[in-house]
């Protein structure tokens, strides 16, 4: 389920379980406690966002700071200034964070609008890429190889417009615990 689930909703496409109710209209016990289980792992793998202290700098727009992008509110934005297209968010921690799992967010209301993009971590030798992708999205979740880091930088490599994100996290999986 937890592949399904990356593959799907962490790829900012909706998931469809098809999990039949039995002849008395009720879940089969054993679905509902895979289901009860599985919830119970994905409230643990995104319990703690390891950016909620994180210090986010970027260009903006008038009245949509970067550090909107870690207050954990769908409602609240970064906006990149209008008609920059390809800008950066670099996200500065207090101490070293060590995470298997990043979390990009665009402010749908507003359109998708990002088409390509990139994740850096400033790791001992600079800045390393760990992660890229094509569409952002509600909701895209990067499954990186474990790593840490004092900083990330996210890179807008190509928008249709100026980028507008809700929100950006990372995560520390129970593998890596």
């Amino acid at each position: 389920l937890m592949k399904i689930y990356y593959e799907s909703v962490g790829r900012n496409a909706l998931l469809l379980l098809n999990v039949p109710p039995d002849t008395s209209g009720r879940i089969p016990a054993a679905d509902s406690l895979r289901l009860m289980e599985w919830r119970a792992r994905l409230d643990s793998e995104f319990a703690v966002d390891l950016c909620r202290d994180a210090r986010f700098r970027a260009p903006c727009r008038p009245g949509f700071p970067a550090r909107r992008l870690g207050d954990g509110d769908f409602d609240t934005y970064w906006s990149a200034p209008a008609g920059l297209l390809t800008p950066c968010v670099e996200i500065e921690f207090p101490s070293e964070r060590r995470f298997d799992r990043v979390v990009l967010q665009e402010y749908i209301p507003l359109g998708q609008r990002v088409c390509a993009f990139a994740v850096d971590a400033f790791c001992a030798d600079g800045w390393q890429e760990i992660a890229s992708g094509t569409t952002i999205g509600y909701k895209r979740i990067l499954l990186t190889t474990p790593t840490s880091a004092r900083k990330l930088r996210i890179r807008i490599t190509s928008s249709l417009a100026s980028p507008v994100l809700s929100g950006v996290g990372i995560y520390q999986s129970n593998e890596i615990q």
